[in-house]
């Protein structure tokens, strides 16, 4: 390169530290960064490689723009499912754990009382009266279809909320 009046100009020659000091980048990303730019050193000591100041910016602004860009868009697709979580919760598509297992414990609460603490009293007569144990199967069996029935068809009733 020359100047106007043909005086050559004096390139301006930088170290990878140096590089790093001046964009404050890690000396490994500037190293990345300009492999990745396959920019060149001009020179080339024992411990020091030194590149032309214009090409290595350009490669590591590059370079640093992509990373940029996808930190960007990494951000915004994860705001993106945060509000689809939001949403979803708004619409009641979608429950916490903590409340499933919460509406679970108050289900088998309330089943283990009608099964085990009411289900005895209320039986205990017609079981009495039962002339078999064929008779008593029967029986157990079908008010225990009853029950669940109750449950299945509704759930709400188990809830306790009453």
């Amino acid at each position: 390169m020359t100047t106007r009046r043909n005086e050559p100009v004096k390139e301006e020659l930088h170290s990878v530290s140096a590089l790093a000091r001046m964009l404050d980048l890690d000396r490994a990303t500037v190293t990345r960064r300009l492999d990745e730019g396959d920019v060149q050193p001009v020179k080339s000591r024992a411990k020091e490689k030194l590149y032309r100041l214009r090409e290595a910016i350009a490669a590591l602004t590059a370079a640093g723009s992509n990373e940029l860009d996808e930190a960007r868009r990494r951000k915004v697709v994860l705001e993106s499912e945060r509000l689809q979580i939001q949403l979803d919760r708004d619409r009641s598509e979608l429950v916490s754990a903590k409340e499933v297992r919460d509406t679970l414990q108050k289900i088998f609460k309330q089943m283990h009382n009608r099964l085990c603490v009411q289900y005895p009293r209320e039986a205990a007569q017609q079981l009495f009266k039962a002339e078999s144990a064929g008779q008593i199967s029967d029986m157990i069996g079908r008010d225990i279809a009853r029950i669940f029935n109750e449950l299945r068809n509704d759930h709400t009733k188990f809830l306790g909320d009453k």
